[in-house]
């Protein structure tokens, strides 16, 4: 096995969010990688946008079938010894594939990683944060209302 994991991206329309992912995949700490992207029809940049990149990434070109058909053409089409799927919106922390392949390495029963995720505006700060706030205000708001009833 050479660890070689295949990044798949569907993507349709959009075209002003995949150099961020595909750039994502290519900064991994993980160097392996082979990143497929399926343009499942776009009519807008993608295709532009997708041949800058030129032999650093796999492009495959489809009628729209729908973001499932994407990810399964992206299946398909790989070479590598695991799979990692990214929509073209979001973008891979810079050691996400190397976390997730030492878990694979410590326990070869191990099937699936599932990670979390970190919510950004579009400055790219973390939401997350506020998020977690709110979350914990409301519980303890929750809490204190209960114990009141």
């Amino acid at each position: 096995m050479n660890d070689l994991i295949s990044v798949i991206i569907p993507n349709y329309n959009y075209a002003r969010y995949l150099p961020e992912a595909i750039e994502s995949v290519l900064a991994q700490t993980h160097k392996n990688v082979e990143v497929i992207v399926v343009d499942d029809g776009s009519t807008d940049d993608s295709k532009e946008v997708l041949a800058s990149f030129g032999d650093r990434i796999r492009t495959i070109f489809q009628q729209n079938q729908g973001v499932s058909a994407a990810r399964n053409r992206g299946v398909a089409e790989s070479n590598g010894d695991f799979l990692a799927f990214l929509d073209a919106d979001d973008a891979f922390l810079p050691s996400k594939l190397e976390k997730q392949l030492e878990l694979f390495r410590a326990d070869e029963e191990i099937g699936l990683v599932h990670v979390g995720m970190v919510n950004v505006d579009p400055n790219g700060l973390k939401v997350l944060n506020i998020l977690r706030e709110c979350r914990d205000m409301f519980q303890t708001t929750f809490f204190y209302l209960s114990a009141q009833c």
